[in-house]
């Protein structure tokens, strides 16, 4: 675990293993970590150096000889959250090239994926967007078998967490026991409206619909997926989605009182 905080902020491995060390010592000289983790002392000091400047150790006198050992452990954590104001500045930043990009940038584009785990690729592509409206002609029973039950439950984590609300309707013949898939939940908490399609309606392959693009997956027999994006066709397929929406039934699933999966979130 801490491994992995210091890895996400930048510290080089064996700069990692000097803090992990001190963590399981406790103080200790720099010839005693030299010693127990098998790099040459000047080596040692480079990065109790780099420790040292972050606040993530401090250095003692006791016998005239330096010791080292770990700060408060709240040091760390000021340091994640200096390192994601950070990160939220450069997202800021990043927003002003948005419009830029997008003027540059209007000619129509077709992604293809091929193979499960490309396609299961495709709907990553809505990580990117937050408070997006999504609208999505699914065949649930057949993208469970292409995509995944633990696919579908972390993109769907994903999804409500950015805050992306979910219209969707099932051919009647695709559904599936919510009950038994609970990240397929609805209302309002799960940001998902659910409803079905009249009976003489169904498909295998799904798509969905987000800002300018149209993200398509077959059926398990193909496996294959493209996204489209262009402001015309998502234009197009929003209007053949309203269509099939309004001629669609409310789904007359009733939420559990407990709700395991939004508890996970």
């Amino acid at each position: 675990m801490i491994e992995a905080i210091l890895k996400e902020l930048g510290f080089s491995e064996n700069t990692t293993l000097v803090y992990t060390r001190l963590l399981e010592r406790g103080s200790s000289s720099a010839r005693q970590l030299a010693e127990t983790i098998s790099m040459p002392r000047s080596s040692i000091y480079d990065h109790l150096n780099i420790l040292l400047e972050n606040g993530l150790i401090i250095e003692q006198d006791e016998d005239s000889k330096k010791l080292f050992q770990i700060n408060d452990i709240g040091q760390l954590k000021q340091l994640m959250k200096n390192k994601i104001e950070s990160l939220e500045i450069q997202s800021k930043n990043i927003d002003r090239y948005h419009p830029i990009q997008q003027e540059k940038n209007n000619e129509p584009k077709i992604r293809h994926f091929r193979g499960t785990e490309q396609v299961r690729k495709i709907l990553n592509d809505l990580y990117w967007y937050d408070h997006t409206q999504i609208l999505s002609i699914w065949p649930m029973e057949e993208m469970i078998a292409v995509l995944g039950t633990h696919y579908l439950e972390n993109f769907n984590r994903k999804r409500i967490k950015n805050k992306n609300h979910l219209r969707v309707i099932w051919p009647k013949d695709k559904t599936v026991n919510i009950d038994q898939f609970p990240f397929l939940g609805i209302g309002k908490k799960h940001l998902r409206d659910l409803r079905i399609a009249p009976l003489n309606m169904t498909w295998n392959m799904g798509h969905t619909i987000y800002e300018n693009k149209v993200a398509f997956i077959s059926s398990r027999k193909e496996t294959f997926g493209f996204i489209v994006q262009s402001k015309d066709f998502a234009e197009l397929m929003r209007a053949q989605f309203e269509v099939v929406w309004n001629i669609s039934k409310v789904s007359t699933y009733k939420p559990p009182i407990k709700d395991a999966f939004l508890e996970t979130l």
